[in-house]
């Protein structure tokens, strides 16, 4: 079964992201806090991506967390029964902006 988060984020075995246009491998790395070498693992033919293709960013296990208007590092940390100071090493932040797609263990 696949669930459709938002218009370029689907679940399905693992977590999908489909690229939109100029996107790049940084780019979408960058989105969900990863790197290219890890998106490659899991896509190990892709060289680079255009814009509509699909590509797999993660496992399934893997939470993310879109930061909110009101919410701070430490009101996120709490939901997730988390540090925040595991967020920030997860994630290597120094700050959080609204809108942030964040990985939470």
């Amino acid at each position: 079964m696949v669930k459709v988060l938002k218009r370029s984020r689907m679940f399905c075995e693992k977590l999908l992201h489909q690229a939109g246009e100029g996107e790049s491998l940084e780019d979408i790395a960058r989105i969900y806090n990863t790197t290219v070498a890890s998106i490659k693992t899991y896509n190990p033919n892709l060289m680079e991506v255009h814009a509509g293709d699909c590509v797999f960013v993660g496992d399934i296990n893997q939470v993310f967390y879109v930061v909110k208007p009101t919410d701070t590092l430490e009101s996120i940390a709490t939901k997730h029964n988390t540090s925040k100071e595991k967020i920030k090493q997860k994630n290597n932040l120094k700050e959080i902006f609204i809108g942030q797609l964040l990985s939470i263990d």
